[in-house]
């Protein structure tokens, strides 16, 4: 027979061990709150609890990508190999994934002979709605701008 001590104990010890998921839960929650306000993540990702409160979904997001040279700046289309991670950064634009795919742009361009670049500039910007009018419009989300030299991009 155990003492009323002892399972007080072991009480003490399933209830510790039983608030463990809901602990967890609540870090996953204030995680991705804070990922969707301070990197721009879709709030239908990362856990996705701000799902049904907002039509910023990755799929309503814009990825535009520029490139500028001597002959000018113009807007390209995303090349295929590149779609994956351009779906990633537009999902959560942090700057390591911008600068990421901007010198994986700048390395496809210099690939496939597109004349010289030097900069090479992506955006992602997603549609708000005017609270009064619903009016949609664009806000740029983050961008980044890389500057190409030579036969390697800085930064």
């Amino acid at each position: 027979m155990t003492s009323s001590s002892e399972g007080d104990g072991h009480a003490r010890t399933d209830s510790l061990l039983s608030s463990i998921p809901i602990l967890l839960l609540c870090v996953v929650a204030l995680h991705q709150v804070y990922l969707v306000h301070a990197q721009g993540l879709s709030p239908w990702k990362g856990g996705g609890f701000g799902m049904f409160s907002t039509t910023d979904s990755s799929q309503g997001r814009r990825l535009r990508v520029t490139v500028s040279g001597p002959a000018g700046e113009r807007e390209i289309d995303l090349p295929d190999p590149l779609w994956g991670e351009a779906s990633l950064a537009s999902i959560l634009p942090s700057e390591r994934r911008l600068r990421a795919l901007a010198q994986a742009i700048a390395a496809n361009q210099r690939r496939q002979g597109s004349g010289p670049i030097s900069r090479v500039d992506v955006s992602v910007s997603h549609l708000r709605y005017d609270p009064r009018t619903l009016a949609p419009q664009p806000v740029i989300l983050r961008e980044h701008s890389l500057k190409v030299e030579g036969r390697s991009p800085a930064r």
